[in-house]
């Protein structure tokens, strides 16, 4: 097996890239320049900048930058790997010494480098133990001029037979020479291979300063892993070291007492004295990171002994810590340094692989806690954790100190954290402050930079993996700043960020005079101004910084600003006389001349407190900072020129360019400047009696509840004085202030919101002062409200002060409003009396006319609210005679309806009645009798035969009543829903909202069904009658009397008698057909025998006739 970190292929590094996510990109600006930087770009793929340092060669700065995957250039051999120094040239690319220079770190001589590779450190090679053996996965330098560096192999194997992927790494001189070279597996067994020591691949981590070496060895045992310490025993001897390694390790100390296989101890190594109670000047602590350890991760802690000659070992110091997810890979890389500057070192750990759906990637920041006191001491505080953007973006991969911020010993270190796959795997570094707690350390970089941030540098361009491998805490461009190497091994390219001088200006401000701000002013202040003061503004120079000696303090080169910071998102409370802008707010001038002869720069200004002001008990907060008043940007410099002097591009310092004051209010309260009020608030509902602690009104619907309260003040001022009024929202509308005509206060309706209202009483409302005020509530309806619940009101005196007696800051009480409403039902037939005649039957009506099967009758029914108020969800019910012994009585034609006012508007809607009842036998239905009544459906009927019906008798009558009408006496017959022969249908018909003095109207059509009533013709009429009723008022909040809630409408239905008369029989008018026809017999034979028929003959007498004619007198 063997381990490497990922990604170990262009593969993986493609996949990987397809799924990230695409992050936000925050700004910050410190002092590591992004526009100027220094830029190496290698050959494609060869991984270039996997692993940087920043290392001097004797006193020439340059980067050890690392290309595992290179081509070596040895004979024989496969994507060894290679070693580069490159110095600080604006020369990104080439094979010449101006850009980079390959070293040779192998061989003790070059000539050895040129031939095909057979031995190496007097071992033999497998005969492809150098290919892929990943030289420069580590490189390591001890960061000082003429220091030592170290270069690492962990892939290459030894042996001719076999091949054991010992690992080695190389230890060179300052002119990057080897000197040494590390193989701590080499003596130890593996007869059984991996499973003991034929797989360490030593050089997988490493570190180097100038008295000790640290190298990981995560492959030992089965990758139980492995650390191997050497220290120069003495510093006037360094060829005398001592080497430790864990190994080796027995008894109670064993590193196997606790780490298993797989659990890659020597993932990650540093060193350092954190507190612990062995540490001394002879012995310190060794970490290591243990990626896989019980599938978290976790770090080690180890003893190491210098002086100690008989242990050779790397005992553990029984203190481990672990990570907190599954496969986060806890340790991944881990760093130590002294972040606040106490003297003990801190360590940070990377977890690159945990996440949520919010982040990806986090370090854990331990904070040591001093020296132990006992060994069951923890030695540091909780860890405080900082999280990454972007579930992919392997914040943590790498970490690196960037020393110390001042060149003092008590002075915070700063740190950079590597996220090379954030913003869609082009990579990003974070710069994190050290801070002297942890209560004090933030959690937000101060400085993000983005692989996009070098976009418009020529030789950077796609840059990916920014962030993979980081070396800081080196000033290698000589401006006593330190300078960040980044790594970006998927473009194989370096950037180096070098530091802009930062100078040091301590900003300051004070009050002249009286230590608080007065609240009343005098005739010197401004006339817009309630009260004035008097603030001065300091700036200096930190002296023992050499930044200050870049620029000229000939000129002013800083901007001052002096800003109010206002409270909460308010307006800010104070204004700068000489302020130019409409709030007066903030002031801003040009300073710093001669600063760096004089020991400070003083000013004044002249600040008013404005006659609008509320808040006179918090602070007052004045803000004064400096910044450079020309900060000009560096320019990226032509190819093969020279690099930009950043001296000429000073930043100036974050810490003490900005310094901020609180300022208090003299209240007048008393020596302890603490304002103890005594409010008091009552209350009397206007108009109300009173019963047991309920006030009770009967109210019409304009009417309105006025409350009047009366708040006192009897100890010191009150500031910010408020009442709060609390009320029933769904049935008061919000409260008018009313005042008296001669009413001076200052009460003024602040806000109001659904529930409840405030009042302004004064700021401050001084002592022995009383307000009293009147609110009133017009009355509203409500989805809430209910009869019998009373209204429940509520107030509260209330001020920024502190309080006395806060019992009687608080009226309470319940008003019973009674609000009557009467709802008043009637009924009528239209018309009151019809007559039935015996009417068509038929066997089938469907499709029969209506008219043919009695007369039609409306039974209206009209609600009417009489009441003082509106009233909601009324809801009526009318119970209608349908059928006797299912023979139809009051035939409904159509589905009931009611008609009103809604909105303005006459509307008509449909009652509910089952659609049974409706016209059941499918008469053919005249609707433009129905006017505006609505129907659900209208109906398609088919005309039938119609032949006659059989009528079958009943088989009981109703009985007859007799009844005196008009003084004469009449027999009758009730047909109504309280007989049990008769069938009745429930109308429900529901009104939304009743005005006061409006009506809604209901209306039933029907028909008088002729055939039904036959059986009745023997009495003077029948009674059919309807019942309406008021069934039910949802409207809780009104009181209703039941009187008027109960109508009926009846119906005379009268016998047609002349229609009704019974028919001669058959028979007896076929005896007087045959009477009549014997009866003209009879006659005619008379005739005959008289000779009437007889006729006249030839022979008989003439016989003549006589004429008379009239003459007129004219004719005489």
């Amino acid at each position: 097996m063997t381990l490497i970190k990922p990604p170990p292929s262009r593969g993986v590094l493609n996949w990987l890239l397809l799924v990230l996510l695409c992050c936000s990109s925050l700004v910050f600006s410190f002092n590591l320049d992004i526009h100027a930087p220094i830029v190496k770009v290698g050959e494609k793929g060869s991984y270039f900048g996997f692993s940087v340092a920043q290392h001097f060669k004797g006193s020439t700065p340059v980067l050890i930058i690392g290309a595992p995957r290179a081509e070596s250039g040895q004979p024989n051999t496969t994507r060894a790997g290679a070693v580069f120094s490159c110095g600080l040239t604006t020369v990104s690319r080439g094979s010449t010494d101006e850009w980079c220079r390959q070293e040779q770190v192998e061989y003790a001589d070059d000539s050895e480098f040129l031939q095909p590779p057979g031995k190496l450190n007097d071992r033999d090679l497998n005969p492809a133990g150098k290919d892929e053996q990943m030289l420069g996965f580590v490189v390591a330098s001890s960061g000082e001029k003429n220091g030592r560096a170290m270069a690492c192999a962990p892939l290459v194997r030894y042996h001719k037979t076999a091949a054991y992927p010992d690992g080695s790494c190389f230890v060179l001189d300052s002119n990057l020479k080897r000197t040494s070279v590390i193989n701590t597996c080499r003596d130890l067994p593996r007869k059984d291979r991996h499973n003991e020591f034929g797989q360490c691949q030593e050089g997988f981590s490493g570190y180097i300063n100038e008295d000790r070496i640290l190298t990981g060895l995560p492959g030992a045992r089965k990758w139980t892993g492995g650390v191997f310490a050497q220290t120069v025993k003495d510093p006037d001897f360094p060829e005398f070291t001592v080497d430790r390694f864990t190994m080796g390790s027995l008894g109670p100390e064993a590193l196997t007492n606790v780490f298993a296989s797989h659990d890659y101890v020597g993932y990650s190594v540093k060193s350092g004295n954190f507190g612990f109670l062995y540490e001394n000047d002879t012995t310190l602590t060794v970490v290591s990171g243990a990626t896989r350890f019980q599938q978290t991760g976790a770090v080690v802690f180890l003893k190491h002994n210098r002086n100690d000659m008989i242990t050779k070992s790397l005992g553990l110091a029984n203190y481990t810590i672990y990570g907190k997810q599954l496969g986060s890979s806890f340790g991944y890389a881990i760093e130590v340094l002294d972040l606040n500057g106490d003297g003990f070192d801190d360590l940070l750990v990377g977890a690159p692989f945990e996440y949520n759906s919010t982040y990806g990637g986090a370090v854990y920041v331990y904070m040591s806690r001093g020296k132990q006191s006992k060994a069951s001491d923890d030695v540091f505080f909780e860890p405080l954790v900082l999280r990454g953007e972007g579930i992919y973006s392997q914040f943590g991969q790498a970490i690196t100190s960037l020393g110390k911020r001042l060149k003092t010993k008590n002075s915070v270190t700063d740190f950079a954290v590597g996220a090379p796959f954030v913003d869609n795997g082009k990579g990003a570094v974070y710069i994190f402050q050290g801070a002297s707690s942890l209560k004090k350390f933030k959690r937000e970089p101060v400085q993000k930079i983005n692989a996009k941030d070098f976009s418009g540098i020529p030789a950077v361009k796609d840059l990916k993996t920014f962030g993979f491998s980081l070396a800081g805490g080196v000033d290698l461009d000589g401006n006593k700043f330190n300078d960040l190497a980044v790594g970006a091994y998927g473009s194989d390219t370096v950037v180096l960020l070098r530091a802009r001088p930062v100078i040091d200006v301590s900003a300051s401000i004070e009050k002249i005079g009286s230590k608080n701000i007065p609240i009343d002013g005098d005739s010197s202040c401004h006339r817009n101004a309630k009260s004035c003061f008097t603030l001065k503004t300091k700036i200096k120079l930190d002296y023992t910084q050499r930044a200050n000696k870049v620029v000229d303090f000939k000129e002013n080169i800083f901007e001052c600003h002096l800003e109010v910071i206002p409270r909460e998102m308010k307006s800010a409370r104070a204004m700068i006389v000489d302020s130019k802008l409409k709030n007066g707010s903030s002031y801003r001038w040009p300073c710093g001349k001669g600063l760096d002869h004089m020991r400070e720069i003083k000013q004044e200004h002249k600040i008013y407190t404005p006659k609008n002001n509320e808040d006179w008990l918090n602070f007052v907060k004045f803000r004064f900072s400096v910044r450079l008043l020309n900060d000009r940007k560096p320019a990226y410099p032509v190819e093969g020129s020279a690099p930009v002097d950043l001296n000429k591009y000073p930043v100036i310092g974050k810490f003490g360019s900005t310094n901020d004051l609180e300022i208090a209010f003299d209240k007048k309260c008393g020596k302890d400047d603490l304002c103890i009020a005594d409010l008091a608030v009552t209350a009397i509902p206007e108009g109300m009696s009173q019963e047991n602690g309920t006030y009770r009104t009967q109210v019409g619907e304009t009417d309105s509840i006025d409350i009047r309260f009366v708040i006192t003040n009897r100890e010191e001022h009150a500031y910010e004085a408020k009442l709060f009024v609390w009320y029933n929202e769904d049935e008061l509308d919000i409260p008018q202030l009313v005042k008296e005509p001669n009413d001076k206060s200052k009460v003024q309706l602040i806000k109001s919101a659904e529930n409840y209202t405030s009042l302004d009483l004064g700021n401050p409302l001084a002592r022995g002062s009383t307000v009293v005020l009147k609110l009133k509530f017009k009355l509203v309806r409500g989805e809430k409200e209910a009869l019998g619940v009373p209204l429940i009101f509520r107030a509260l005196a209330n001020s920024s002060s502190l309080e006395l007696n806060s019992t009687d800051n608080v009226w309470e009480a319940p008003v019973e409003v009674i609000k009557k409403a009467e709802l008043v039902i009637v009924g009528a037939s239209l018309p009151s009396m019809v007559h039935f005649g015996p009417g068509d039957t038929f066997s089938d009506y469907r499709g029969v006319d209506e008219d043919l099967v009695g007369p039609e009758v409306r039974h209206i029914y009209t609600v009417t609210n009489t009441g003082e108020w509106s009233v909601k969800g009324v809801r009526i019910e009318v119970d209608v005679p349908i059928a006797l012994e299912d023979e139809p009585l009051l035939y409904l034609l159509s589905q009931p309806t009611i008609s009103g006012n809604v909105e303005g508007k006459y509307k008509t809607f449909t009652c509910l009645v089952p659609q049974i009842h409706v016209n059941p036998k499918a008469l053919k239905v005249d609707r433009t009798r129905d006017l505006d009544i609505a129907t659900d459906s209208e109906l398609s009927h088919q005309r039938g035969k119609r032949s006659p019906k059989v009528e079958v008798a009943s088989a009981s009558l109703l009985p007859g009543k007799k009844i005196e009408e008009h003084g004469e006496s009449s027999t009758v017959v009730d047909m109504d829903c309280t007989e049990s022969t008769i069938t009745c249908a429930t109308v429900v018909c529901d009104i939304a909202m009743l005005p006061k003095s409006d009506a809604f109207k209901i209306e039933m059509r029907s028909r008088v069904w002729n055939s039904t009533f036959i059986d009745y013709a023997k009495f003077d009429y029948v009674r059919v009658k309807s019942s309406g009723r008021i069934a039910g008022v949802r409207d809780k909040g009104i009181l209703d009397s039941e009187e008027g809630n109960y109508a009926s409408a009846t119906t005379q239905v009268h016998p047609d008698r002349p229609k009704l008369q019974p028919g001669i029989d058959w028979w007896i008018i076929a005896l007087a057909v045959l009477g009549g026809l014997l009866l003209l017999f009879l006659i005619i034979l008379a005739l005959w025998k008289c000779g009437f028929f007889k006729r006249k003959k030839h022979g008989d007498p003439t016989l003549h006739m006589a004429e008379m004619t009239k003459f007129s007198d004219e004719d005489w």
